[in-house]
């Protein structure tokens, strides 16, 4: 009787294993497929009366300093990807960041400063610029 049991239970936990791992795949897919499109819209990085607030999803300790795409979290939250080589003590993956994104940007780094998330991997930078256009269309061709 015992045994019957056992086995019953273990059905029934290999089955609510293979639902949970289907729900997680669809759920990834969805997850990729409203990424592609917000992509386009733009929806990591908003203007304000200070500048442009750009959202980002920092990995680091990777092997390569780069810019990787759009991060939506479960959220719908649209993050910018960048890994950077740096460890994250001591605010050096924060330092790596700001170095990373002025260069490929060609922006000055006196003029990004981390609003949030300085222990996160989760961060808001905000770009202090007087032209918009042009900061706009540099975060647009990052991107693609």
């Amino acid at each position: 009787m015992q045994k019957k049991l056992n086995k019953e239970n273990q059905g029934r936990l290999a089955q609510a294993l293979r639902i949970n791992l289907l729900k997680r795949k669809a759920q990834q897919r969805s997850r990729i497929n409203v990424s592609v499109h917000k992509q386009q819209e733009g929806v990591f990085y908003q203007q304000t009366d200070r500048g442009f607030l750009v959202n980002i999803r920092l990995t680091p300790n990777s092997k390569h300093d780069e810019i990787g795409g759009i991060y939506l979290s479960p959220e719908g939250q649209a993050y910018l990807k960048v890994s950077v080589r740096a460890i994250p003590e001591d605010g050096q993956a924060n330092v790596a960041l700001i170095c990373l994104i002025a260069s490929e940007l060609r922006f000055p780094k006196t003029h990004i400063v981390l609003v949030k998330g300085e222990l996160s991997r989760l961060k808001t930078l905000l770009f202090q610029v007087n032209d918009v256009q042009i900061l706009s269309q540099k975060l647009k061709n990052l991107i693609n």
